[in-house]
C-alpha cells in the first residue's frame, strides 16, 4: 500500500470527498427512552430521515452488545430484552416488543438502500453488563458461563466483560459477525470503545502467559511501565490472532457473496500504549492488514493517558495507507430526558475538538449517539457543518467556555468524576491494566 490514506479513502468514501463524510453512529431506540418518545411503527424510518435531513448518509447501525438487534437464525444469540424488561430505571418494553415485532436491523438495510445511503453495522465487543438490573442487555451466553468472565487483578469478577483467552469467547463473537455479514451490511465497525479494557486479569491470561515464558504479573508488588510492557503485548497479540480470523472469515465470506466487507475498528484516541495496555495492538492491525482501518473516538480511561493524540492514529493508519475516522461523543451536547438547552451546551468546544481531528488529518468524521442529535432543535444548525473543515476552524474559537464542562464532546463513558477515575497503566491497584 502507499504511503498515505488515500487509496483507502477512494476504495471506502470516494477519491478525496470534500466535504468530509460524516458517519452517524445510532442505536435507533436510544432517542426514544432517553426523551421519553414512544417508538411508533415506523421509528427506524424517522431516524433514518433525520440523519438524511441533516445530511448524514453514512449509517453505523446497532447491531448489538451482549444481546443482538437483529432477528437471529443462531438461537443461542438473544434480542434485546431476551432474558428479561429490567434495564436501569427506564421502562424499555416498548422498544423490546417493538424489536419482537419487526426485525430493525433488516428494516434500517432496506430503508437505507432506499436512500441510497452507506449502512455500516457496529458490534460492541465487550460490553456484557451482567448486573441483574440490566438483564434485558445481559446475554445467554454471559449469563450461562460464569467461567469466562473477567477479572481484575485483585481476582474479583468482571461481569461486564468476557476474557477473550477463551476460544468459546471468540467464537460467539465471530458467529454473530459471520451472521451479519450475510445481512447484506456495507462494512462493519468493531467497537472496542464498548468497552476498554478489552484485556484484563483472568487467570487464563495469566496461565497462557507463564507458559510463554513471562512471569505472573501479581508477583510484581510494584511493576513498572518495562515489567507490564511484555504482558500488554502478550494479551494484545491474543487479540490479534482474533483479529486475524475476523479477517479470514470475512474475506471468505466476500469470495462467496461476491461483494466486500469492510472492517473498521473505533478505538480510543488516547495513547497507542493506552490502546495496548487494553488489548489493541493497533500498529499490527494496520500493518497485517486485518482492518481497513480505526474510528476514534474521544474516550479518555486512563488517567496516564488523558490526552487525545489524533496525530499518532492518523499517521500509523496513513503509514499502512488506511482511513482514519476521527470521532465527536455525545457527552454534554446532550442530557437524557433534557430536550432543551439548559446552559450546558455551547457550540465553540464540540468545534475545537472537531478542529483539532481535521488538523491532524483524518479522513472523515464519526458522531455518536446521531439517533438523538439529529432530532435535538439546537443541534440541527450545526450538525449538517461538521464534515466542512474550513466551517468547523472558522467556529472553533478559542475563548475559554467558564460554563461549560471541559469534557463537552468526549465519549459518554470518559472517566472524569470526583478525582480522575479510569484504569491505571501501572501499578497493582485493582483497576490495573
Amino acid at each position: 500500500m502507499g504511503s498515505s490514506g488515500s487509496a483507502a479513502n477512494a476504495s471506502l468514501f470516494g477519491p478525496a470527498p470534500s466535504p468530509k463524510p460524516v458517519l452517524g453512529i445510532a442505536e435507533w431506540y436510544c432517542y426514544h427512552m432517553n426523551f421519553d418518545v414512544l417508538p411508533p411503527e415506523d421509528a427506524v424510518e424517522q431516524c433514518i430521515a433525520a440523519h438524511v435531513a441533516v445530511g448524514i448518509h453514512h449509517l453505523v447501525w446497532a447491531i448489538g452488545r451482549a444481546t443482538i438487534d437483529y432477528h437471529p437464525s443462531n438461537p443461542d444469540h438473544i434480542l434485546l430484552g431476551g432474558l428479561g424488561s429490567s434495564l436501569g430505571s427506564e421502562d424499555w418494553s416498548p422498544v423490546f416488543k417493538l424489536m419482537q415485532r419487526q426485525d430493525t436491523f433488516r428494516r434500517a438495510i432496506a430503508v437505507s438502500r432506499d436512500r441510497g445511503m452507506t449502512f455500516w453495522g457496529r458490534l460492541g465487543m465487550n460490553r456484557h453488563y451482567g448486573h441483574e438490573q440490566y438483564i434485558a442487555a445481559t446475554s445467554r451466553f454471559s449469563r450461562e458461563h460464569p467461567q469466562f468472565r473477567e477479572r481484575s487483578r485483585g481476582g474479583h469478577e468482571d461481569i461486564g466483560r468476557l476474557c477473550y483467552a477463551f476460544d468459546e469467547v471468540q467464537a460467539e463473537r465471530l458467529d454473530i459477525i459471520a451472521e451479519v455479514r450475510e445481512l447484506g451490511v456495507d462494512g462493519l465497525v468493531l467497537d472496542y470503545c464498548r468497552q476498554p479494557p478489552i484485556t484484563r486479569y483472568h487467570p487464563r491470561w495469566v496461565e497462557l502467559f507463564q507458559k510463554s515464558g513471562g512471569e505472573d504479573p501479581h508477583s510484581w508488588p510494584a511493576p513498572t511501565l518495562e515489567q507490564l510492557l511484555p504482558w500488554y503485548q502478550f494479551r494484545a497479540g491474543v487479540m490479534t490472532e482474533f483479529m486475524r480470523k475476523v479477517r479470514k472469515q470475512l474475506y471468505d465470506g466476500e469470495a462467496k457473496a461476491g461483494r466486500p466487507c469492510p472492517v473498521i475498528a473505533r478505538v480510543s484516541a488516547t495513547s497507542l500504549l493506552s490502546d495496548l495496555a487494553a488489548g489493541l495492538d493497533l500498529a499490527a492491525w494496520l500493518r497485517d492488514d486485518l482492518v481497513d482501518g480505526i474510528m476514534l473516538s474521544p474516550l479518555v480511561f486512563c488517567p496516564q493517558a488523558r490526552d487525545l493524540v489524533f496525530e499518532d492514529h492518523v499517521k500509523l493508519a496513513h503509514q499502512h495507507g488506511k482511513v482514519c475516522i476521527g470521532g465527536l461523543g455525545s457527552l454534554e451536547l446532550i442530557r437524557n430526558h433534557v430536550p432543551t438547552n439548559t446552559g450546558f451546551f455551547r457550540p465553540e468546544p464540540m468545534y475545537r475538538l472537531l478542529a483539532l481531528q481535521y488538523a491532524a488529518g483524518v479522513d472523515a468524521m464519526s458522531v455518536y449517539q446521531t439517533d438523538t442529535l439529529a432530532r435535538i432543535d439546537y443541534l440541527r444548525e450545526h450538525l449538517p457543518l461538521i464534515g466542512d473543515p474550513a466551517a468547523v476552524k472558522a467556529r472553533a474559537v478559542t475563548a475559554k467556555d467558564e460554563q461549560v464542562s471541559p469534557w463537552l464532546g468526549y465519549d459518554w463513558h470518559t472517566s472524569r468524576e470526583g478525582r480522575f477515575a479510569g484504569y491505571e497503566l501501572a501499578s497493582a491497584v485493582e483497576q490495573a491494566l
